[in-house]
């Protein structure tokens, strides 16, 4: 692949910025969008393409970029969500429309400020209190497990501060006792920060498991915490109060 792509500086200014992945995921975009109208074969259909669109394909980009396919689905969403791409999905592969090719490369308006695409919030300034609990339209958050939603702008906030590992491990946490309880939140984003955070740390810290270890608190092999070790204390504070009453 030849030429060149216009990139502007106000694109420090996007929460995926400061996402590793979903910058890299955007860039590939950027980089292999068509330049003019031509027609695509793709199989034994002829795709029609306008400049500032490409074929995708989940598997075929997964393995170019090296990110999970699981993974790359939520960051390609994560960005249709900020009206970034439109996605026209089809049958066997998909049709991404870059909705900004034209601002940067051929002077049109910008298409999240007109009245039919509503424009999506930028990141707050620096006198702005950082964790302020504002609220946040439902529509803008995107499903990052089976009981967690947060915004991908949230998505990025974590995972700036806490690595994209741990991010994960906490967002495995609030879902699965979500799953098991049936509790809910008003947001989950501010429930990860209000007590995920602090259990995957303190875990991560604790001494591993040994594998295949169980007890009779649980019934599978857990990967974090040593209940075992948990069992042993408990008993000892119970000696201790047996001994001294």
């Amino acid at each position: 692949m030849q030429g060149w792509v216009k990139v502007h500086r106000e694109i420090i200014q996007e929460p995926f910025y400061k996402n590793e992945k979903m910058l890299k995921l955007w860039l590939t975009l950027w980089l292999s969008a068509a330049h003019e109208e031509h027609d695509a074969l793709v199989g034994i259909h002829t795709i029609h393409l306008k400049a500032g669109q490409l074929i995708f394909g989940l598997d075929r980009f997964s393995k170019e970029l090296q990110i999970e396919r699981s993974t790359l689905y939520r960051h390609l969403k994560a960005l249709e969500k900020m009206n970034v791409i439109a996605i026209d999905a089809r049958r066997n592969f998909s049709i991404i429309t870059l909705r900004e090719w034209g601002v940067w490369h051929q002077g049109e308006k910008h298409p999240r400020n007109t009245d039919e695409t509503p424009a999506r919030p930028y990141n707050k300034g620096k006198n702005e209190k950082k964790d302020k609990k504002e609220y946040i339209d439902e529509a803008q958050k995107i499903s990052f497990a089976e009981f967690v939603l947060m915004t991908a702008e949230q998505h990025a906030d974590l995972v700036a501060r806490y690595g994209e590992e741990n991010t994960a491990a906490m967002i495995d946490l609030l879902n699965s006792h979500k799953g098991a309880s049936g509790k809910t939140y008003k947001d989950d984003y501010f429930a990860i920060r209000n007590w995920c955070v602090k259990a995957v740390l303190e875990q991560k810290e604790a001494p591993a498991l040994k594998s295949g270890k169980r007890n009779r608190f649980i019934n599978y092999t857990d990967e974090h915490t040593d209940f075992s070790d948990v069992e042993a204390q408990a008993l000892r504070r119970r000696q201790a109060k047996t001994s001294s009453a």
